[in-house]
């Protein structure tokens, strides 16, 4: 049974025992109710192209449709299956998530902070089936073997069931595009994906907390066990998903901080900053491998003053002892 209320933000929310429990909100400017489902039948309609991929990023609307669902949490989220061995993390370049277990069921929440910090941009396009691309930078200290990177990406719309089916991506010893920069991985078209699983975590608005219309996923991402010397690369990405809307790229998600890092977007002709409004944004992820220990060098061994005097003494005293013998002769 749906019980409908006449409030400016209309939910529909469910009576009894029913699971899960989902709340759906249908909201426009002027307060009146409105059904955003027949504008959604007619967008999903159109090519796909037409609809997602022409736009850098997903952006909040004030029309949009919030869905409030309680699922329960996924217990390997951050696990690997048995057969993949990742290694131990040697990059973390930040998390999406900025308010962990406060969701629905305790749900991680990556909270877009339209109210506080006057942010709009959910997540940025870096579909396979279109031409953006999302790039970040990361540094090893030391020589390092890589064999897995953690990628998040979400579709507007899924359940906690995983709708990412694909990853290709790069890696470069400079920033992308740039004179001088070249591909030391990777290429645009090889599926790298191992596993996708849902992160326990949504994208939501701070104005609408616990939506549930967002569910983050995880991509565990085979780098192949590629050796680096020290130094600082970048790593460029396509993800593919099986819904019209995105994928979408969760940015690094830091409370009361608008600018979180230094993240690329590639627009299918020229490398741009990736912003949200103005303000650039990175990319969480996380790269799994192992570090290799850095030669120590061995100091020279130097004769200490002592044992040069003896020597040196001993070096007389055999000449000596040979010119006393030359001449007895």
């Amino acid at each position: 049974m749906i019980v409908r209320t006449s409030a400016p933000w209309t939910r529909e929310r469910p009576t009894g025992n029913l699971m899960p429990t989902q709340a759906i909100c249908h909201c426009n400017r002027k307060g009146s109710l409105m059904s955003v489902r027949p504008l959604l039948v007619v967008l999903l309609s159109l090519p796909v192209g037409s609809v997602a991929f022409a736009q850098h990023a997903e952006i909040s609307s004030p029309e949009q449709t919030f869905v409030y669902s309680v699922q329960p949490l996924n217990p390997a989220a951050g696990q690997f299956p048995e057969g993949v061995n990742c290694g131990t993390v040697i990059v973390d370049n930040g998390s999406a998530v900025n308010s962990p277990g406060s969701g629905p069921a305790g749900a991680d929440q990556s909270v877009l902070q339209d109210t506080a910090l006057g942010l709009g941009s959910f997540g940025f396009s870096h579909s396979s089936a279109g031409a953006f691309r999302v790039a970040d930078q990361f540094t090893v200290g030391t020589n390092a073997t890589l064999r897995c990177i953690t990628l998040y990406a979400y579709q507007t719309g899924s359940t906690t069931a995983s709708t990412i089916t694909s990853v290709n991506l790069r890696i470069w010893n400079g920033v992308p595009g740039s004179m001088g920069s070249s591909v030391v991985f990777g290429d645009t078209t090889t599926n790298r994906l191992l596993f996708s699983q849902w992160s326990n975590a949504y994208r939501t608005l701070q104005s609408s907390p616990g939506d549930t219309t967002r569910p983050i996923m995880e991509q565990v991402v085979d780098l192949g066990g590629l050796s680096l010397p020290a130094g600082t690369y970048w790593v460029d990405w396509q993800t593919g998903g099986t819904l019209a809307s995105g994928p979408w790229a969760p940015p690094i998600t830091i409370t009361g901080q608008a600018v979180t890092g230094d993240a690329l977007q590639f627009d299918g002709s020229a490398w741009n900053t990736m912003v949200d409004g103005t303000n650039q944004q990175g990319l969480p992820f996380q790269i799994r491998g192992s570090v290799l220990p850095t030669p120590v060098p061995q100091p020279s061994v130097i004769p200490s003053n002592t044992t040069l005097g003896l020597t040196l003494l001993a070096l007389l005293a055999g000449m000596a002892a040979f010119l006393q013998f030359r001449s007895r002769r």
